[in-house]
């Protein structure tokens, strides 16, 4: 009877270990996946700014449009615009605008390092 307890016992061990050891590698499994979602947070909460000034951007009939590499156009009016949230790099700036009936545009790149702020000024010409 002794035997058979032992026995027994030693099997309630066994699987016990085993299933700690899946638990223990799952947990580990889902650590690491939050660890890099945090990472790739971090990464987007260091954008940086660009402040955009167009020179004769208050000459814009009807304001003038702006696009960060290709992207979409967004409309702005009067001589400056600030661009929050900008993935570091090098970024293309692109100013679109009609001057004086005549459609006039400006393009340049500017350097927007992690967390920092970068400015630029452009000419409609």
């Amino acid at each position: 009877m002794l035997l058979s307890c032992k026995a027994f016992l030693m099997q309630v061990y066994t699987i016990v270990r085993r299933e700690t050891g899946v638990w223990a590698s799952e947990f580990q499994n889902a650590i690491t996946m939050i660890d890099q979602t945090s990472r790739s947070t971090d990464r987007t909460a260091q954008s940086g700014s660009i402040a955009v000034k167009v020179t004769n951007g208050n000459r814009c009939e009807g304001g003038w449009r702006l696009t960060i590499d290709g992207g979409p156009e967004v409309a702005y009016s009067g001589v400056s615009a600030l661009l929050p949230r900008v993935q570091p790099g090098e970024r293309t700036i692109r100013v679109v605008g009609m001057v004086d009936g005549v459609e006039k545009r400006d393009e340049k790149s500017v350097a927007v390092s992690s967390g920092g702020s970068a400015s630029i000024e452009l000419t409609l010409a």
